[in-house]
């Protein structure tokens, strides 16, 4: 039995209560006296009343390394059966006897009681519990057969007596055994092991949990977890919970729970618990224990894992590369979020197949694909390939592949690595870039590029046949080397001002060519800037309108001009003449008009042809002209 606060607990079976062991407790101060004695510490044995109010012969000691009480006990009735048993023979034998003694009292006298007497006193001092009583040989043989045989029955209550004492001190030992391999087992094990009162108290703490919180069990003994070692966040509804639970529904504290721990020294250990109960007698609950396992570094290492397998994951979306893994032995493709999120599938509900993935493969590159992979293992050799996706919608997504094939000391294949790339982007710029280089080869404007610095870095084809500046002779140069020193410097002064607020300028210029000829070409300049704002590039394009500058020329002289003759036409004169005669009259000074007609120049072209006849006006114009001064108008009608 085992002392808990007034009370005793029986901690084996016993022969009238069933199921007692950790369930039967009684006050302490109502328990048999032999109880009592051996949780006080004292040692014996004697014929006593037990917890039954049955008499009987026991033995009792205290076992300190328990902290229990133990009583091996045998009731008196099976003990002495034999005894008793001898005694109302005794008894029987001693009427007869006296029944005898009354008749033959005058044959035999008083010599015949004493012997009786003796045998009776010896009865009664072994029924006492004395077995070391016997019975005395007397002179009459009926007497010294019966001592004889009273003697024989003693020495058989000796031997029983003897090996029950033997049985109960085996069985002691076999107890303490049992306890010590116990407690070996609950301060070895790993697990803590936490036993609890009705109350919460604690009345077992193994030597894990001294370990692990620094406070040996005769400092926990008794008190509540929450008290001290519980965090100061969760000791107040943990108190409330399990105050709850303890005063009204014990059973609920057959639970798995975690909750930290607080050390000593302030260290907090995360524990996982599992709680069972032990219930009494009236299936009420008298312990509940406790398996708790630190885990601390389990979630600490879940929670590193987790955390780096999010940062992969967020490394994998932002630099939309997904990382897939295929087992060879079983079949089964494993693919990470990003893969998913490429592919634009659920996760949830898309079968992850190689299959499956040929079949999101655009269906001109699936065989390529297949074929590389499957190369790939022939070979024993990582692969790269770049192909297309067919998106549901019908959209095209282009990816960059990697694989490696890892294998076994015999060379067999076990499993597949990869990544993919999304280079969706890429590929598009790709083409942006061919299509740029293409416009900037064959564009029939010539276009020119440089630095922020204005060194040139490229030109065009048409920028060569226009100029005949090939790139090799003017990489690096200023454009300024173009310049033919005809345009104003206003001109340029606007052009960088418009270049750097507005980023564009376009106009007209004139520049040299590399055999020195000048010609006037129409030019735009767009400048070039980084995220920052900031100019890395100048980009140029020009054509020369020199042909165009013939053209106006020409027409604005067919505007004014006879287109025969060359002489000022009638609009011409009209305006000349007006500003001549405004001009008389402010100089006051006279203005002499002179109109010549060609006689019968009608009848020229009609004989000699409109040919002569063009010929004629020509040569006429050509004489005035030569005979008038520059400030003259000639003019024709």
């Amino acid at each position: 039995m085992q002392k808990d606060g007034n009370d005793a607990v029986y901690t084996a079976p016993l022969r009238h209560v069933r199921e007692a062991a950790y369930r039967y407790r009684k006050p302490l101060r109502e328990t048999p006296s032999t109880m009592q004695k051996a949780l006080s510490g004292d040692r014996g044995r004697g014929i006593v009343r037990d917890y039954a109010g049955i008499e009987g012969v026991a033995a009792w000691r205290y076992l300190p390394a328990l902290g229990w009480g133990m009583v091996v006990k045998i009731d008196i009735a099976e003990a002495l059966a034999p005894a008793m048993q001898l005694r109302r023979i005794t008894y029987l034998a001693l009427g007869f006897f006296l029944m005898l003694s009354g008749i033959a009292a005058y044959f035999l006298g008083r010599g015949l009681s004493r012997p009786i007497r003796n045998l009776t006193g010896v009865a009664d001092r072994i029924a006492a519990g004395d077995l070391s009583q016997r019975a005395p040989q007397e002179k009459i043989d009926e007497l010294n057969r019966l001592a004889r045989a009273f003697n024989h029955m003693t020495d058989a209550l000796a031997d029983a007596r003897h090996n029950l004492e033997a049985q109960v001190e085996a069985r002691s030992q076999e107890l303490r055994e049992i306890s010590s391999l116990q407690g070996a087992i609950l301060d070895q094990a790993g697990a803590l092991v936490l036993v609890l009162d009705r109350e919460g108290r604690i009345r077992r703490f193994n030597r894990a949990c001294e370990k692990l919180t620094h406070y040996s069990f005769a400092e926990a003994e008794g008190r509540f977890v929450w008290d001290f070692l519980l965090t100061p966040e969760e000791r107040e509804s943990v108190h409330e919970e399990a105050f709850n639970a303890f005063a009204r529904n014990p059973h609920a504290l057959r639970a798995s729970h975690t909750n930290y721990w607080v050390a000593r020294d302030g260290t907090r250990r995360l524990i996982e618990w599992s709680n069972t109960l032990l219930l009494d007698e009236r299936d009420e609950m008298a312990f509940m224990v406790g398996i708790g396992i630190d885990v601390t570094e389990k979630r600490m290492a879940e929670a590193a894992l987790q955390e780096s397998e999010q940062r992969l994951s967020a490394a994998q979306r932002i630099a939309q590369v997904g990382s897939w893994e295929l087992d060879l032995g079983s079949g089964k493709l494993t693919w990470s979020d990003e893969i998913f999120r490429l592919f634009e599938v659920d996760k949830a509900t898309f079968g992850v197949s190689y299959e499956a993935f040929l079949s999101a493969i655009h269906p001109e590159d699936r065989g390529r694909v297949n074929r590389a992979y499957t190369d790939s293992l022939a070979t024993r050799t990582p692969y790269e390939i770049a192909h297309r996706l067919l998106m549901p919608d019908g959209r095209i997504k282009w990816v960059n592949e990697r694989c490696e094939t890892f294998y076994d000391a015999q060379g067999a294949a076990l499993r597949s690595c990869g990544t993919v790339q999304d280079i969706t982007e890429r590929k598009q710029a790709e083409e942006a870039l061919r299509l740029y280089a293409n416009v900037f080869e064959h564009s029939g404007e010539a276009i020119l590029i440089t630095d922020s610095g204005n060194r040139i870095l490229a030109v065009n084809p048409a920028f060569t046949h226009l100029t005949g500046y090939a790139i090799d002779e003017i990489r690096g140069d200023n454009p300024r080397i173009l310049a033919s020193g005809q345009t104003p410097a206003e001109t340029y002064q606007a052009m960088w001002t418009a270049l750097n607020e507005t980023g564009y300028w376009q106009g007209e210029i004139i520049d040299r060519r590399k055999d020195a000829t000048l010609y006037p070409k129409w030019m735009s300049i767009s400048a070039v800037r980084d995220a920052d704002g900031h100019i890395t590039h100048f980009v140029a394009s020009f054509t020369d309108i020199s042909e165009r500058k013939a053209a106006e020329a020409q027409i604005r002289h067919l505007a004014y001009h006879d287109a025969l003759t060359g002489l000022l036409n009638r609009f011409s004169l009209q305006s000349q003449l007006e500003q001549a005669l405004a001009a008389a009259r402010r100089e006051q000074r006279a203005l002499a008009v002179i109109f010549l007609d060609l006689d019968r120049f009608k009848t020229i072209n009609d004989t000699l042809g409109h040919a002569v006849g063009d010929a004629l006006l020509k040569e006429v114009a050509r004489r005035l002209r030569d005979n008038m001064r520059e400030s003259d108008i000639v003019a024709r009608l």
